[in-house]
């Protein structure tokens, strides 16, 4: 038996109309609307995961590199002030994150700017304190040891430290990466040692080595560097005492250094037996 147009139309409506239908067409739009609503809000939040790629900000005033974040939705907060003679008063010298980083809008970029003027520290308390543990309280403060000279003493500690030929109590205030002198005391002893071999030694772990050795030392070049940062490329080529010698505790290590290839091949000195 076939229906006609009406009768199909009262069937279907019937079905569309009936309450179990209705609510799990209700339930799909309520699910459709969620996920539609859940999925606008997210691609909001992370803008689609667009990054931005931080530009350079040495050298801007505070308020440009402010002005110039801003454009991208960042913003910036001062965190430190450092010296550096080649910047103006007020830049920016450093950023975290640096330069090139991809970074979410809303981010904040933290900016280091340069100080007015040298930050001044205080020179740490040194009596009664060993080389070792006086250089790294020198370094954690923020200065350098320039040299270290050792003078006949009861005790094996810290004496003095110098700075510009003078003598400087603890406390005294000094710009930040200044170089001192210390001296160091070195107990009498009648026992003699052996000098190495530095032949071959870059200047600076030459240093080192005869500082290990309670003994001070002078660097003569051969040729004078062109900078203060190309020392570090000489190596020693001849030392006094030389290597095997003995040692009585007071001498004064020469070493005598050079770039030259050839000086350096040459046979090394060594004290007989």
């Amino acid at each position: 038996m076939s229906l006609n147009s009406t009768e199909i139309a009262g069937y279907l409506k019937k079905i569309f109309l009936h309450p179990i239908v209705i609510s799990i067409f209700a339930a799909f739009l309520i699910i459709v609307a969620i996920i539609w609503f859940l999925s606008s809000w997210l691609g909001s939040y992370t803008e689609h995961g667009k990054e931005i790629e931080l530009p350079d900000l040495k050298g801007f005033t505070v308020e440009e590199a402010d002005n110039r974040l801003s454009r991208d939705g960042l913003s910036c907060i001062v965190i430190d002030s450092m010296y550096a003679a080649t910047t103006r008063p007020g830049c920016v010298i450093d950023q975290v994150p640096s330069k090139g980083s991809k970074v979410k809008s809303g981010r904040k970029i933290y900016l280091y700017i340069r100080a007015s003027k040298p930050r001044q520290v205080q020179l740490p308390e040194y009596s009664d304190k060993s080389l070792r543990q006086m250089q790294s309280e020198l370094e954690s403060a923020g200065l350098k040891v320039k040299e270290i000279k050792f003078v006949p003493s009861k005790y094996n500690t810290v004496i003095a430290v110098e700075y510009n030929g003078s003598t400087i109590s603890a406390g005294k205030r000094l710009v930040e990466g200044s170089q001192v002198t210390l001296r160091v005391g070195k107990g009498n002893s009648n026992e003699f040692s052996e000098m190495p071999s530095l032949h071959g030694l870059p200047v600076y772990e030459a240093i080192s080595r005869v500082e290990t050795l309670a003994l001070n030392s002078t660097v003569i070049f051969d040729v004078t560097p062109s900078s203060e940062d190309n020392k570090r490329f000489y190596k020693v080529y001849k030392q006094q005492p030389v290597a095997k010698a003995k040692l009585n505790g007071n001498e004064t290590v020469k070493l005598y250094v050079t770039t030259t290839q050839s000086k350096l091949d040459a046979e090394e000195e060594v004290a007989e037996d």
